[in-house]
């Protein structure tokens, strides 16, 4: 029995007429068994244009909607058509989309053969082993065909496969079709809302969905404000963000933070893309990225600051001002680059500053300096001029991404107390211990052979190349070492140093 499920060629995409049995174009020869039930076909093909990201799920379910409400009419049109006509995928995409459902379909259909017991597994693999290269030589048969050909199965038990759940996709069992009069009508609903958003600024736009986000405003009266807007006429009706002031769907306060919302977001998209160049450069490490990000979010929630995170990677020596300005100037942003290198420079550490006798001075978290090992394995703590507060040394380490092997506040006091003269370490990773791979140790001569003898005058003998070495009975000729595990490290940034594991020999 032979029916044509599609009306496109699997291998070229040629256009087939309903009973072609072979390709005008690259003739491929056709012969597919699908039975009565062919509505699977059409689940299967969306399903895999849906996961290769050809479409979307929204529009799968609106082609497929389509497709059984055009079942219906005098007029039904196969689901390659409908993609095609939407201009939703391309003829090559459609080729191997065609390719890859029917392939889909038979292996599930020689999984289920299995299962029921009809076939063995070797037999499903065999036959979707000789399919494959019938493809290859430009003839296509599907599994059920071949089968039937071996007189492996029959009609009623391939009609019985081919109507199980397994075979039928996600899309079987779906509750009824919408008429496509209420498709049409959702679809110039979207139109109208796409045409009411493009008159209105981009700007305005975000921030209008930014009070939706954050329940100022409700989604619905935001799009009935937005086309009472766009269909009023008078000039200089001013922006969309003054209309629904002045409608009372938000007031002057909350636009306000929306604005600073607005110009945050803006701020840490430029500033995600500051920090995967500073990666790239490795001028940060991904614990000083995510440190530096942190703290940008934490000032702005406690203070409605906007900070860009190259001011904060320079407050905390993360990076020099040479390359922020390097990375901003990749990006464009010439003017923060200026003001960031026209900013005055910490105070040298070599520089003594005058204690008064009045107060006690405490250096600033920007006079701490940690210097990281090129290991990453030690974080050292410089000597300072003023008296240090131990808890903004601890802060330090944090933002410069320090959290393992940091010593114990008593100990940080006491190096503050007894006062220093040269760096002390204030955390250290854990070292790798590396692996001993097993050896055999030999209690004989591996290379007794000699060049030669040479005798009192300097004289090579090259006959004479000395004994053979003869083993006596029970004596140990040689044994094995074992070999020894190593350990994982793990440096000050919380980053896992792994080993191999040791070699065994026989």
């Amino acid at each position: 029995m032979f029916t044509n499920p599609f009306s496109k060629c699997p291998k070229c995409g040629e256009t087939l007429n309903s009973n072609s049995t072979q390709c005008s174009n690259c003739k491929i020869e056709i012969g597919s068994y699908f039975g009565e039930e062919k509505d699977f076909y059409s689940q299967i093909f969306l399903e895999l244009a849906e996961k290769n990201k050809i479409i979307s799920k929204n529009d799968a379910e609106i082609i497929y909607e389509e497709y059984k409400s055009l079942l219906q009419t005098e007029y039904p049109q196969k689901i390659e058509d409908i993609l095609l006509n939407r201009k939703s995928v391309s003829l090559s995409q459609i080729s191997k989309l065609i390719a890859g459902t029917l392939r889909i379909i038979d292996k599930n259909f020689c999984k289920e053969a299995v299962k029921k017991g009809i076939i063995t597994k070797s037999q499903s693999q065999e036959v979707l082993e000789t399919q494959k290269k019938m493809f290859a030589r430009g003839s296509f048969k599907s599994a059920a065909d071949l089968l039937k050909g071996k007189k492996l199965l029959n009609d009623t038990q391939i009609k019985e496969i081919l109507t199980s759940d397994s075979i039928s996709g996600p899309r079987k069992k779906e509750t009824g079709y919408r008429p496509l009069t209420e498709m049409w009508q959702e679809e110039d609903k979207k139109k109208v809302q796409n045409s009411i958003k493009n008159k209105i600024s981009s700007k305005s736009l975000k921030i209008a969905n930014l009070a939706v986000k954050y329940k100022f405003i409700d989604k619905k009266d935001l799009e009935e404000a937005a086309s009472q807007w766009s269909e009023s006429s008078q000039p200089g009706k001013g922006s969309f963000l003054d209309f629904i002031e002045n409608k009372g769907l938000i007031d002057r306060k909350k636009l306000v933070l929306l604005n600073i919302h607005y110009e945050y977001e803006n701020l840490k998209e430029a500033d995600i893309q500051f920090l995967k160049l500073s990666l790239a450069h490795k001028f940060i490490k991904e614990n000083q990225a995510q440190s530096a990000l942190k703290k940008q979010n934490s000032v702005f929630k406690d203070q409605h600051k906007l900070i860009p995170v190259c001011k904060i990677l320079l407050q905390t020596n993360s990076m020099t001002p040479e390359q922020i300005k390097k990375i901003l100037i990749e990006q464009h942003r010439k003017e923060l680059a200026q003001k960031i290198m026209s900013e005055p420079k910490l105070p040298d550490k070599d520089k003594t500053v005058e204690n008064k006798k009045t107060e006690i001075l405490y250096a600033s978290k920007e006079e701490i300096e940690i210097e990281i090992s090129n290991d990453s394995m030690k974080a050292q703590l410089h000597p300072l001029t003023k008296k240090i507060n131990p808890e903004d040394i601890k802060s330090v380490l944090s933002e410069k991404g320090v959290i393992f092997g940091i010593v114990s506040d008593d100990l940080i006091k006491s190096y503050i107390d007894e006062g220093f003269d040269t760096p002390v370490t204030v955390a250290s990773g854990k070292p790798p211990v590396y692996p001993a791979n097993a050896e055999i140790k030999c209690h004989f001569a591996s290379n007794y052979l000699n060049v030669g003898n040479i005798d009192k005058e300097g004289n090579i003998d090259f006959m004479d190349r000395g004994e053979i070495p003869v083993a006596e009975p029970g004596q140990l000729l040689a044994e094995k070492i074992p070999f020894k595990n190593g350990r994982d490290g793990i440096d000050i940034f919380g980053n896992e140093i792994s080993v191999e594991e040791p070699i065994d020999c026989l």
